[in-house]
């Protein structure tokens, strides 16, 4: 006989909006909101202070402050969740030197660990680079490019 067993772990200060499915052992970290009927993948890892978008779908692991959409989409860094959890301006710009150097450097996820080593980011930023480094080597969701018109969501905090 076969069973079934079915975790999902969710920190108390997320908010999970109606009709998300969360398949089993998903883990959600602190602050992250995920918008209605949103999908993500048993064995996943939202980070701290995701935003995602309502009907999207995720099959990869969530870095912590960034702003998922679509499928399997990053598309920036969640500026205004950073700025309301507290972080100085000081914290927010290590965090964007993080993000870029994972995801606009063009280095692979190896390559940006080593170099992000040797600058040394401190506080909260390193838990941007220190995401990557799980035991498993769990895929990440890539970033995707948003269209002409569509704003920037790496703006000036």
């Amino acid at each position: 006989m076969r069973t079934s067993v079915i975790i999902a772990r969710s920190a108390t200060t997320s908010i999970i909006a109606n009709n998300c499915l969360l398949a089993g052992y998903v883990l959600v970290d602190d602050g992250a909101f995920l918008g209605g009927g949103s999908t993500f993948h048993q064995f996943m890892h939202i980070g701290r202070l995701v935003m995602v978008q309502g009907s999207s779908a995720f099959g990869k692991d969530l870095p912590p402050f960034v702003v998922a959409a679509e499928r399997n989409s990053v598309f920036g860094l969640n500026v205004v969740g950073l700025r309301r959890a507290g972080f100085s301006a000081k914290d927010r710009e290590d965090v964007k030197a993080a993000f870029k150097l994972v995801y606009l450097s063009g280095l692979n996820i190896s390559q940006a660990l080593e170099k992000a080593a040797t600058m040394g980011s401190a506080g909260r930023a390193a838990s941007l680079s220190t995401s990557w480094r799980t035991p498993n080597n769990a895929a990440f969701v890539p970033q995707t490019r948003r269209r002409e018109g569509r704003g920037n969501l790496m703006r000036k905090s």
